[in-house]
């Protein structure tokens, strides 16, 4: 595996890259894109570096989407150690349900990175680490949940991520 570099960083999350240390959320400066849109809960929304949680600064996809995604174009080929998702604090947490994590050098995607079984609870960070030697510039995120509290149920399932933050090191 070629050796990560040390691009600099606003964040405090640790990550370990090719054994060294790199607190880098590499989404921060990407370009999101996701399956489908509900009103103005859009792609850009999980990777504005806002950790608030409210349903209008999160991303959401529409009721009949049948295969709901969010993906992000890191700009380049990086080596990816894991993928932070917080999940929306105001209601409807099980958005957030049976993710699948993959990256890719394109925008298929298609190397597992890893999967989130089971439902986040309201405003929780769920981190996914990948396997040694992970590398894309495209990471994917797919899935999502059916009920939310106080809503209908949606017989299609709906992402809605309120931050995204891959973790990793840019190749030079």
């Amino acid at each position: 595996m070629m050796p990560c570099s040390s691009p600099n960083s606003q964040l405090q999350s640790p990550v370990v890259c090719s054994g060294e240390f790199h607190p880098n959320n590499l989404a921060l400066t990407g370009v999101a894109r996701q399956s489908s849109d509900y009103g103005e809960q859009l792609a850009f929304w999980a990777v504005d570096g806002d950790r608030r949680t409210h349903f209008h600064g999160c991303t959401h996809t529409a009721d009949d989407d049948i295969d709901p995604w969010w993906l992000v174009d890191l700009g380049g080929v990086a080596s990816i150690s894991g993928v932070m998702m917080l999940n929306r604090g105001d209601d409807c947490a099980d958005r957030l349900t049976n993710i699948s994590v993959t990256v890719g050098v394109t925008e298929d995607a298609t190397r597992h990175c890893g999967r989130f079984d089971g439902s986040a609870t309201l405003a929780q960070d769920v981190l996914v680490q990948c396997p040694p030697g992970t590398q894309g510039q495209y990471v994917k995120i797919s899935g999502g949940g059916h009920v939310c509290a106080g809503h209908d149920y949606s017989p299609n399932p709906i992402l809605t991520l309120c931050e995204v933050e891959v973790y990793g090191a840019m190749f030079n």
